[in-house]
């Protein structure tokens, strides 16, 4: 196989594919999987999910084979790719998808956006919490991890896995830049607080019904020290090689996963690393535009909003939770 791999790219370009992968098959095959034109050439724009949705996976896009790009929901997912790279349409994209969900109350999202809210803020009524400092995103954090151990503790002996309902919805914290949170907050307190939450929520918080799916620029181990509690992995567009094998794995590489060769004018592309394993697969995201952002979220917001307090002198954020609103206080479509 490794002679395969080595003669790769001379293969690719004497068929004329737009991409080639190499993988075993059986004991002694090796299979060669030729792209030819490029399904994912052209941008597209986001849309909401369905109303009747499981909340299993959420529809993202599309693969290079044509067909719907989903992903799961639950796993905790990474998404990494130098700044322009689209992070935005898959932030967006997912949201979108959990959108009839927020406004059913099934989901609640946490935004957190350490770039003054340019982000989030243009879509703050699907999020129930939107946090635009680091001391606002430890006051969020801290208070998710104590609802988290609330209901694990709860959930002991009686459920082993959470299925999202209106009185016990699934919580998504969204981060829009997890660097800012875990390498470049010049507060290291509330660095040290914000990394351990984010530990915290990651190692346990799938059963009970707590996710994060965060953005990053910059893959290293240095600056995103909990990258192994993301079981989820997508790569957009890197800087070379060795981001690539930082976020998906060298083997993903050898399977085709290039995204140091992503160029800049399909942004919102990347592989998406099956939590499962199994072959990266290349797909693209939606494209949300600030119009469709506002829409989207006039017309899911959520019934649920709570305001960010940030205590004082460092102490702990409050956990009371808030009570949901009564039929006559929800507001109408």
């Amino acid at each position: 196989m490794s002679d395969f791999e080595g003669a790769a790219e001379a293969l690719r370009v004497a068929v004329g594919a737009s991409r080639l992968r190499v993988e075993p098959h059986g004991v002694r095959d090796v299979l060669l999987s030729f792209t030819v034109g490029d399904e994912l050439r052209f941008a597209f724009d986001a849309r909401p999910g369905d109303v009747a949705s499981s909340l299993e996976s959420v529809a993202m896009g599309r693969r290079e084979d044509g067909r719907a790009w989903r992903l799961p929901v639950g796993p905790h997912t990474l998404i990494a790719g130098c700044s322009g790279s689209g992070k935005g349409s898959l932030f967006w994209s997912f949201a979108f998808g959990l959108a009839p969900a927020v406004r059913d109350g099934r989901v609640q999202l946490h935004g957190i956006d350490l770039k003054g809210g340019m982000e989030i803020l243009m879509g703050r009524d699907l999020f129930t919490t939107s946090a635009t400092s680091a001391a606002e995103a430890v006051a969020v954090l801290e208070m998710l991890v104590a609802w988290m151990q609330e209901r694990a503790g709860q959930y002991a002996g009686r459920l082993r896995t959470h299925r999202p309902t209106a009185d016990e919805p699934l919580h998504v914290v969204m981060i829009d830049e997890l660097a800012a949170l875990t390498a470049y907050c010049p507060d290291r307190d509330l660095q040290r607080r914000a990394e351990t939450a984010i530990n915290l929520i990651c190692s346990q918080g799938r059963a009970p019904g707590f996710m994060v799916f965060a953005c990053l620029q910059d893959p290293r181990k240095e600056v995103i020290p909990s990258r192994g509690l993301f079981t989820q992995m997508v790569g957009l567009r890197l800087k070379d090689l060795s981001e690539t094998s930082m976020v998906l794995g060298e083997v993903a590489v050898l399977s085709g996963a290039h995204c140091h060769r992503i160029t800049r004018d399909v942004p919102g592309t990347g592989y998406v690393l099956p939590e499962e394993g199994g072959h990266p697969v290349r797909v693209r995201a939606g494209y949300a535009s600030d119009e469709a952002i506002r829409e989207v979220a006039s017309r899911f917001r959520t019934s649920t909003q709570i305001p960010v307090v940030v205590p004082e002198h460092g102490g702990e954020p409050s956990t009371r939770r808030p009570r949901r609103p009564r039929a006559s206080e929800v507001r109408d479509d």
